[in-house]
C-alpha cells in the first residue's frame, strides 16, 4: 500500500487502500442489509456500543478485535412480552455480555464465514443460545457477524414452560441448542420479520407464538438430541482460560509473563495456551494487546489534549 502525502503534511490514502476501504463497506452493507433499511442507531466504537446496551438495560463489555473502522448497527423493538435485538459488525469483537435480573435471553448467532464462539463453543448460523436471568456469556465473533435476540421475564418464561412444556428443564446456566434446523430457521425468520416491521410493529398474538414456538422446539430438542450442551460448563479448560483473562484485564498495565499465568492456572505453558485459544478465539497475546490497545483509545477519548500526549496514554496503560 502506498500514502501520499499533501504540502500540509497530512496522509492521503491511495486509490488501492481507497478501494480496499470502499470493499469492506459495500461487504459489511450487503452482510448487514436486511437491517440497515430500517430504524437503525449506528455505532462508531465499542465504548458506544457499550453505551447504547446499557440504556437498553444490557450490561457488556466489548472490545474490537480486528484493524480498521468499526461499525456496528442496531435494532430494537419492545412490546408488552419481549423486547426484540439485532446487530450486526463489522469488525471482529469480543464480548462478555450479562443478562439483566429477572430475564432470560434466546440468542441465535450469525456470521458470514460460520464461525461464532460462545465460550468455546461454535454456536453460529444453526444453534440457539439461551442465557437464564444474570448469566454471563463470552463470545467471539469474527468480522461481518450478529445476532438476533429476544428476552423476556423469567416470571412468563416459568409460567409458559410449564404449560406448554413440562417436560423441559430450564438451567440456572447459559445452554446450547441444536436440532431440526429447518425449525429453527422458521424461528429465525419469523423473529427477523417482526424486527424488520417498523411501521406498526409486531402484534402481541406473534411475539406470543414466537415465544411459544421457541419453547416447544427447545423442548424437541432436548427429546431428541438428550441433555443440550452446558456453555459455562465448569470444566478444566473454563476454570484455566478465564482465570487467566481475569490476571491479563486487572493488571494489563504491566508485565505479565506466561510463567506467571503458569502459576496462576496450575497448567503448563501448552496447555494454557491451547485452553486460552480453544475458549476465547484469540491467543493470550493478542488478548493482552487489545486491551491495552482498547484502553489506550479509551484513555485517548477521555484525554484533555492539551495537558495529555499519547505516548503518555500508551505507556501508562502497558505499552512501552
Amino acid at each position: 500500500m502506498v500514502a501520499l502525502i499533501n504540502s500540509q503534511g497530512s496522509i492521503i490514502l491511495s486509490s488501492t487502500s481507497q478501494l480496499t476501504h470502499r470493499s469492506r463497506i459495500m461487504e459489511y452493507e450487503e452482510f448487514a442489509a436486511d437491517i440497515l433499511l430500517q430504524q437503525t442507531t449506528s455505532l462508531g466504537s465499542a465504548e458506544e456500543t457499550e453505551e447504547t446496551m446499557r440504556r437498553h438495560g444490557v450490561a457488556q463489555e466489548m472490545r474490537q478485535l480486528s484493524a480498521g473502522d468499526y461499525r456496528s448497527d442496531l435494532l430494537v423493538r419492545s412490546t408488552a412480552q419481549a423486547d426484540l435485538y439485532a446487530d450486526r459488525f463489522s469488525t471482529a469483537v469480543s464480548v462478555n455480555l450479562e443478562s439483566p435480573a429477572e430475564t432470560a435471553g434466546f440468542l441465535f448467532f450469525l456470521s458470514a464465514n460460520g464461525e461464532y464462539l460462545s465460550c468455546g463453543e461454535n454456536v453460529a448460523n444453526n444453534k440457539l443460545v439461551y442465557l437464564p436471568a444474570s448469566a454471563g456469556i463470552d463470545i467471539t465473533a469474527p468480522g461481518l457477524s450478529g445476532s438476533d435476540a429476544f428476552t423476556i421475564s423469567t416470571a412468563r418464561l416459568e409460567k409458559l414452560q410449564q404449560t406448554l412444556c413440562p417436560e423441559l428443564s430450564l438451567s440456572k446456566q447459559m445452554m446450547i441448542y441444536g436440532g431440526n434446523t429447518n425449525q429453527l430457521h422458521a424461528l429465525k425468520r419469523n423473529l427477523r420479520n417482526m424486527l424488520l416491521r417498523p411501521e406498526q410493529g409486531p402484534s402481541e398474538e406473534e411475539v406470543s407464538d414466537l415465544i411459544a414456538a421457541t419453547i416447544a422446539w427447545m423442548g424437541d430438542s432436548s427429546s431428541r438430541q438428550g441433555r443440550p450442551r452446558n456453555l459455562i460448563d465448569v470444566s478444566i479448560k473454563t476454570r484455566v482460560a478465564k482465570q487467566a483473562q481475569e490476571y491479563i484485564h486487572a493488571n494489563f498495565d504491566r508485565y505479565i509473563s506466561l510463567d506467571r499465568l503458569c502459576r496462576l492456572t496450575g497448567v503448563g505453558v501448552r496447555t494454557l495456551q491451547r485452553y486460552f485459544r480453544s475458549y476465547f478465539g484469540v491467543s493470550i497475546r493478542e488478548d493482552l494487546k487489545t486491551v491495552r490497545l482498547n484502553m489506550v483509545h479509551r484513555g485517548l477519548r477521555s484525554a484533555i489534549h492539551s495537558e495529555t500526549t499519547v505516548t503518555q496514554v500508551a505507556i501508562r496503560h502497558g505499552f512501552s
